[in-house]
């Protein structure tokens, strides 16, 4: 009886090992599966869409106290503009304008800017997408951030 007893826990610990070696290597391979799959995912959707729209650096200069203009050259079309600023934490804009279509040398916007506050105008020009960062110091010189 002893030898039967002994056999029998042979044989569950040999079923039990096994059992555990198949299981390891099922859930294994699934963790390979899903990490394929998660890497391909990322792949796909993630690295392109993280490029910044208004990339390209915009120029703007003041005409007077209360026109800003967008430097441009003859043949540029002004389609798109929005100006934000520091003082109401960049929402919401304080001028917009979509749809579009002011010509060279008509990329002028009418604000009247204010000393030490930080603002960004996006804006779209001859299809290019530009941003320009700015303050206004206290001579009333518009000076670049970044």
């Amino acid at each position: 009886m002893d030898d039967f007893k002994g056999g029998a826990i042979f044989l569950f610990s040999k079923i039990h090992l096994d059992f555990n070696a198949k299981t390891i290597t099922w859930i294994l391979s699934g963790m390979n599966k899903l990490v394929i799959i998660l890497t391909s995912i990322f792949i796909l959707c993630g690295c392109v869409g993280d490029r910044l729209d208004f990339r390209h650096k915009g120029e703007v200069f003041q005409q007077d106290r209360s026109r800003i203009c967008v430097k441009s050259m003859p043949g540029d079309t002004m389609s798109y503009y929005l100006l934000s600023s520091s003082e109401n934490n960049y929402a919401p804009p304080l001028v917009t304008e979509n749809h579009i279509n002011n010509k060279y040398p008509d990329t002028c916007i009418n604000v009247t800017l204010k000393e030490n506050v930080s603002y960004d105008l996006i804006y779209i020009l001859s299809d290019v997408k530009y941003r320009a960062s700015f303050t206004l110091d206290g001579s009333h010189n518009i000076r670049s951030i970044k």
